[in-house]
């Protein structure tokens, strides 16, 4: 396990904090929601804080009917309100309050937008509703660490560029999805993307706080200077702030986490500032991103990233996804300790169902499916030479969770229908989820059997939403 307030790893099993974090809980209590609280008319109980930032309070809490543990996030804001020690409100000052009630507005109203928005790679607003005089949003618990743990890691070094491409390509399509509702983000930096320990992919998270600037004296000084766009800083009006301030973040984000260090310089050199250490497209994605005045820069995330994914192949970003990305979110030892552990217990997680000729493909993510600790079945590994495959694969078929039928370039194979026939349609009568698997190299319409046009696809063909990730979604029910 590891700490959901510092990210340590190595806790023992149903330990959420380590024991410094759990020393250091008291002082984290000052003014804010007890223990055993409960919200929205008992459908949440509170548990403990995770953080208190500058705008808002944020709680790990137990979503009462289902068990499920969530994520509350408070609108509290330093300096612009406090705790009703009688009631539990939170309440805006007497003088200045006006401000306060601005911002819950808006709050309320854009976090009923976020949960309007189903997308992999932003975190997911379950619930939203104002009580105790201020707002609350319910998201998914996210197992994982930050960006920034990634960066400590990496010691200053900065971040391979493989994961650095993959994780950039999935927040911009996840910038899309929050521009096409008329929102923005404005607060993108390391700390605020999470990545997921179940498939490695990113997650945009840390909404709203950004919400805040310009309106009360000393908000913008909690900012984090090489982060903020010149127009925020400016303290400028809502038709100054938009996208394109995103995109700024973006910008200054993609160069930390290339280079491992911050450019702090940015604002000072003005005109002049050079991004170090960077070259070819590099460069050129991370100036055109953070120019000072915002109607120089891309007008769309998509329109930005277009330079930098027209540097490389589909196929390459793809096997990046396969191999960096799924493959090393799990230690490997405790991997193969893991598959061991089923292998013996003849626990197969996914039966792999493929035309011989695509087996390259399946055998590499097959690969990446052991290295998440998940067991597939595949024949050249499975079938003891001298034995019927039939036989052997009828012993197995009641136990196995979920099938992939691989189609490729040449279709389905001859073997494949045998396997069709004989077995799959088992696993959709038993409620198993039988997944279409679409490989990369296979044309723009493949040919699928008439039992699977209705099933949803994953599609290697494309690098996002991430089609290992959704794989493993689809094998395990575990979305991250």
């Amino acid at each position: 396990m590891r700490c959901l307030l510092c990210h340590i790893d190595d806790l023992p099993p149903d330990t959420e904090t380590c024991p410094q974090c759990r020393a250091f809980l008291p002082s984290l209590m000052i003014e804010l929601l007890p223990q055993g609280r409960r919200l929205s008319g008992g459908k949440y109980i509170i548990g403990y804080p995770l953080e208190r930032g500058q705008f808002c309070a944020i709680y790990l809490a137990l979503e009462l009917r289902t068990g499920k543990k969530v994520v509350v996030k408070e609108l509290f804001p330093l300096g612009q309100a406090q705790r009703d020690e009688t009631t539990g409100a939170v309440v805006g000052p007497e003088r200045g309050g006006e401000i306060f009630q601005r911002g819950l507005k808006r709050f309320a109203r854009e976090g009923r937008m976020l949960a309007n928005i189903e997308h992999p790679h932003v975190v997911r607003v379950a619930d939203c509703f104002e009580e105790n005089g201020t707002a609350y949003l319910v998201m998914d618990l996210i197992k994982g660490g930050t960006l920034r743990n990634e960066l400590e890691a990496a010691r200053g070094a900065g971040l391979p560029e493989a994961r650095v491409r993959i994780w950039m390509e999935q927040l911009v399509s996840a910038l899309e999805a929050i521009h096409e509702k008329g929102l923005c983000h404005l607060n993108i930096r390391p700390e605020n993307v999470m990545i997921r320990k179940s498939d490695g992919g990113a997650a945009l998270v840390g909404f709203n706080a950004a919400r805040w600037v310009g309106l009360g004296a000393g908000v913008t000084q909690t900012l984090t200077p090489a982060y903020t766009p010149p127009e925020i800083i400016a303290g400028g009006s809502n038709d100054d702030i938009g996208a394109h301030s995103d995109l700024y973040e973006m910008g200054m984000m993609l160069y930390e986490l290339l280079t491992g260090k911050l450019a702090t310089d940015r604002l000072i050199k003005g005109d002049n500032w050079e991004p170090a250490k960077l070259t070819g497209v590099w460069r050129t994605a991370v100036v055109e991103a953070t120019r000072l005045y915002w109607g120089q820069r891309p007008l769309k995330a998509r329109d930005w990233w277009r330079t930098i994914a027209q540097s490389y192949t589909v196929e390459q970003r793809i096997e990046i996804n396969i191999s960096d990305a799924a493959a090393a979110r799990l230690d490997p030892a405790e991997a193969e300790a893991i598959t061991r552990g089923k292998i013996a217990a003849n626990d197969f997680d996914v039966f792999l169902c493929h035309n011989g000729q695509d087996k390259p493909a399946v055998r590499e993510i097959g690969r990446a499916l052991r290295a998440r600790g998940i067991l597939p079945w595949l024949d050249e590994e499975q079938l003891r030479p001298g034995l019927p495959w039939q036989r052997a694969l009828e012993k197995q078929i009641e136990r196995i969770k979920a099938a992939a039928v691989f189609v490729g370039p040449n279709g389905i194979g001859p073997w494949q229908h045998n396997e069709l026939d004989g077995f799959l349609r088992e696993f959709v009568e038993r409620g198993c989820p039988v997944i279409p698997v679409i490989l990369r190299d296979c044309g723009n319409e493949p040919s699928l059997p008439i039992f699977l046009k209705s099933m949803t696809w994953v599609d290697f063909r494309q690098p996002s939403p991430d089609p290992m990730g959704r794989l493993i979604w689809g094998i395990t029910g575990e979305r991250g």
